[in-house]
């Protein structure tokens, strides 16, 4: 009995060890699993999109668009990957019908402060950060280890990022800006600034969201 138990034991943990270098290694990069296999499909049987990167800020940082259907901009998450700090976290719900149709810069400069793609509150309900009502801006303090929420102005406004500062530009190009530093960023207001004009210390390889429909850059 404790030899048949041994062995049993032995088998799941061979096989546990199997299926996570097996994970590991088909991702992006070395010990980061890959989020999601290629010819994937769902519990119904039918394929799901692969992912695809939607943002770039260098050549080692990203956000990629994780599809949960077949569908490859439409029932899907954003995440974020840093491969030099081997960070990859979840940042939002893809919201399809405010995301992409921007301009949005993230000063490549910046190491610490990260914000993502704004949502329409209703859509990201259990994503955190407050309430459900409204725009709400996802933004990182520790260089994407970690996603809250803030208030936006818009779900569709240009929104940037230079050092702690968020800016978004409304109508007739006004500028306001939200320090993401401040103990309550959640509550926090947004500044108007006159005569601003926002230019990166460093710019971005890529300047708006993009998702393409056939599930390939």
């Amino acid at each position: 009995m404790n030899y048949t138990r041994t062995a049993a034991v032995l088998a799941v943990m061979t096989a546990s060890m199997l299926l996570t270098a097996c994970a590991l290694r088909g991702g992006p990069y070395p010990g980061v699993p890959e989020l999601l296999p290629a010819d994937s499909v769902d519990q119904r049987g039918r394929p799901v999109a692969p992912p695809q990167v939607v943002y770039r800020i260098d050549e080692n940082r990203y956000f990629e668009l994780v599809p949960r259907s077949e569908g490859a901009c439409t029932d899907a998450t954003v995440f974020y990957a840093d491969k030099k700090k081997g960070i990859r976290s979840l940042v939002v719900k893809w919201d399809r019908g405010a995301m992409g149709g921007s301009a949005f810069i993230i000063d490549a400069a910046n190491d610490q402060y990260l914000i993502g793609p704004v949502t329409r509150g209703n859509t990201d309900c259990s994503s955190g950060g407050g309430s459900c009502g409204g725009a709400r801006l996802p933004y990182s303090t520790d260089a994407g280890r970690t996603w809250k929420r803030a208030d936006a102005l818009s779900p569709t406004a240009p929104m940037s990022i230079s050092g702690s500062f968020a800016y978004s530009i409304g109508n007739r190009k006004l500028v306001s800006s939200l320090d993401l530093s401040q103990s309550n960023v959640a509550e926090g207001e947004w500044t108007y600034l006159p005569n601003f004009a926002f230019v990166p210390r460093k710019f971005p390889i890529d300047n708006i969201f993009h998702c393409a429909g056939n599930g390939k850059e």
